[in-house]
């Protein structure tokens, strides 16, 4: 049985072609070997149902898809904490968000998806 250890990051963008609004993490999950993207995505899925009633709740409304996991390069959230100073962010007390909505910090990290 898989268990989620911690998860970096969602992403969620307006202009995403999915009927419904998702969420792509980079969890670290403890356990069983999962390999393929699907895979993965299925076991995140399962592991957040049984843990998050409300994430469980809108899956079964069908309110929002399956979170989407992907693996990002090294130093990709090293990346994403530098453009949040660069654009005011105080480097004492930032903290990576859980939910990216800047467009352009979706795509930086998007496109270190490997």
């Amino acid at each position: 049985i898989s268990t989620i250890s911690s998860h970096s990051c969602s992403c969620s963008s307006s202009s995403s072609s999915s009927s419904s609004p998702f969420s792509s993490s980079s969890p670290f999950l403890r356990g069983r070997m999962v390999t393929g993207q699907r895979s993965r995505s299925s076991v995140f899925d399962r592991a957040l149902r049984d843990r998050q009633e409300r994430y469980d709740y809108y899956r079964e409304k069908d309110a929002i898809s399956e979170a989407q996991v992907r693996f990002v390069s090294p130093g990709t959230f090293r990346m994403v904490r530098e453009a949040l100073v660069a654009k005011g962010a105080s480097p004492q007390q930032l903290k990576v968000p859980r939910v990216l909505k800047d467009d352009e910090l979706i795509r930086m990290v998007q496109s270190r998806v490997v």
